[in-house]
């Protein structure tokens, strides 16, 4: 079998948006392999999104929610259900004949499932040969442990996906960084007039200034106030006299009627009305979407309408936000510090969600449909202190990029997460002798400072000093590990097991320290973390083959500890010339 007849199944059985946020990694695919047969496996929630998106051949439902139903009951006949349920969709996986399976829900449910089934090769969460829960492939270990430490964390979870390709050697590594792939949706002319009708039958004429919100999210917690929501619409009128629709779905109609009593003028109101189609026909005609983290933001991405998403609670924009190009996403500066916004109490209320105010949230409306903010920042205005509003583009480096628009001085978690971008893509795509790579960095890096005032001395001071430090010492206890490792191999070779008692007992006490040292510096933690991960996944029962696996986790430890410090020295030289 060629490699252009290679039998694909993506397994992507989370939310509608997930399902959409998958689609450049389908596009890539489709790109690597044009001949190939590509099979999603998606809940029901999803079909309607993936009927959507070019490159897909077959469109595989999966219904998790109801063998978990079965399960749980105390019905012997509905187990017995949920039994059948699991061997059937194991036969249909099995009778696919898959070459390989990108598990992107990464969930314990999919990855057994893959494993019954026995494909042979599963990127992503998958089950070991003594039945143990681990993470295959480097991208995926980065996507479990940065969920933990979101301040450091800058890719989106589309770039996540797509490059999970790294880890398929049926894929050669340049097709990956090529060109880019961005979210793929197709809509066709009868849902565009469907749209048109729909409208017009609500008195909005083709010419007018269209604005849609979407007041709802999957948590409250996720959620800008409605009362936040009218108080821009109020704003919005003065400025551009635009026809407002409000979109949801069915059982969101509640908060439009909330709505209502904040603004009481015209909106239209299309609460469960559209089908998906037709809901990414109104975005495409809309002139801006303001919105809650939800799947319509992804839809509203995928077919280029602006948007601008307020992103309060538990949301982290920079993983789940608005892929491509002149996005908008406002946070708290709060939320820019700690990566999640947190009150003081511990509990995420509507005060808290409603910091972000109206006038601020029509600056950022503003830059999206202006397309304002791309090659320079606006002049820190006043009412905008407490606020943080960034566009997005596609980085040199070819993963998007969420760049500030408000001229401020350059911060320690700035610093920190543009060194961890670089190093994790320059860890994660490594190749030798990639001289391309190194130049799309240093533009990368060049491109963010161009949207912040020059750092002071003493920030730059306490990056190369205080952090490289914390640095430098997590590399030696790195190399302590790897020599540990080596000691611990030539006694198993050596069938020496008792003797080999006391290293394994060091080593524990080792992953200790790191674990610790983490903790106490907490921009080393991202590293240590992914290290506990990795020797969390160890794979097969061999103590000879485990002890190798074991020492090229302490080797990369290494790797990424050095070159943090490489690319914090990177940036400092960047800056240096502007101050």
């Amino acid at each position: 079998m060629t490699q252009e007849m290679r039998r694909i199944l993506v397994v992507q059985t989370t939310r509608m948006g997930d399902m959409l946020q998958t689609s450049p990694l389908i596009r890539l695919l489709r790109r690597a392999h044009p001949k190939s047969h590509i099979t999603v496996m998606i809940r029901k929630m999803s079909r309607s999104v993936a009927e959507c998106i070019p490159g897909i051949d077959e469109i595989f439902i999966y219904d998790e929610d109801e063998i978990f139903k079965n399960l749980r009951s105390s019905d012997s006949e509905r187990l017995l259900r949920a039994y059948e349920m699991v061997v059937d969709y194991v036969k249909r996986i099995q009778g696919g004949k898959y070459d390989v399976a990108y598990n992107c829900a990464q969930s314990i449910g999919s990855a057994l499932l893959l494993k019954m089934a026995q494909v042979p090769i599963v990127i992503g969460a998958h089950y070991s040969a003594d039945w143990q829960f681990i993470l295959r492939g480097r991208w995926t270990n980065y996507l479990f442990t940065s969920l933990r430490h979101r301040m450091y964390s800058d890719f989106n979870l589309c770039d996540v996906f797509r490059n999970l390709a790294y880890d398929d050697s049926g894929i050669e590594q340049n097709l990956v960084s090529q060109e880019i792939d961005p979210l793929s949706f197709e809509i066709h002319e009868q849902h565009r007039q469907e749209a048109r009708e729909l409208l017009h039958k609500n008195g909005i004429a083709d010419s007018a200034f269209l604005v849609a919100f979407q007041l709802g999210a999957s948590e409250v917690q996720k959620r800008w106030p409605v009362h936040r929501f009218a108080g821009l619409a109020r704003l919005l009128r003065e400025k551009y006299d635009p026809a407002i629709v409000l979109l949801g779905v069915k059982d969101e109609a509640v908060l439009g009627q909330e709505f209502d009593q904040f603004y009481n003028l015209s909106t239209v109101k299309l609460f469960g009305q559209t089908t998906i189609p037709v809901l990414a026909a109104v975005l495409e005609r809309a002139n801006v979407l303001v919105t809650n983290d939800t799947g319509t933001m992804h839809i509203a991405a995928a077919v280029k309408c602006p948007t601008v998403v307020v992103s309060v609670g538990t949301v982290h924009f920079r993983e789940t936000g608005p892929y491509g190009e002149g996005h908008c996403a406002i946070e708290c500066a709060q939320q820019l510090k700690t990566g999640v916004f947190h009150s003081s109490e511990g509990v995420i209320g509507e005060e808290d969600r409603g910091v972000i105010k109206p006038e601020q949230v029509l600056k950022a409306v503003e830059v999206a449909i202006n397309h304002t903010g791309q090659q320079g920042t606006i002049p820190d205005e006043e009412g905008l202190s407490n606020v943080v509003i960034h566009r997005s583009a596609f980085a040199p480096d070819g993963c998007l990029e969420w760049y500030p628009v408000i001229l401020r001085p350059i911060e320690e978690t700035d610093l920190l997460r543009m060194a961890y971008r670089a190093m994790w893509l320059d860890f994660l795509r490594r190749r030798e002798g990639d001289q391309d790579r190194e130049i799309q960095e240093i533009n990368s890096i060049k491109r963010m400072l161009a949207h912040y005032l020059p750092a002071h001395e003493e920030i730059l001071d306490n990056v190369v000093t205080k952090q490289n430090s914390a640095f430098r010492e997590l590399e030696e206890m790195a190399r302590e590990g790897m020599s540990l490792t080596e000691d611990l191999l030539h006694l198993l070779q050596a069938n020496r097991f008792l003797d080999s008692q006391p290293i394994v007992k060091k080593l524990s006490q080792l992953d200790e320290r790191i674990r610790l040292h983490g903790e106490l510096n907490s921009w080393v933690k991202p590293l240590s973390a992914s290290a506990a991960f990795e020797r969390g996944s160890l794979e097969g029962s061999n103590p000879v083959l485990l002890a190798q696996t074991t020492w090229h986790i302490y080797e990369d430890l290494l790797v990424r500890a050095h070159l943090m410090q490489i690319k914090l020295r990177t940036i400092k030289n960047c800056i240096q010339p502007q101050a």
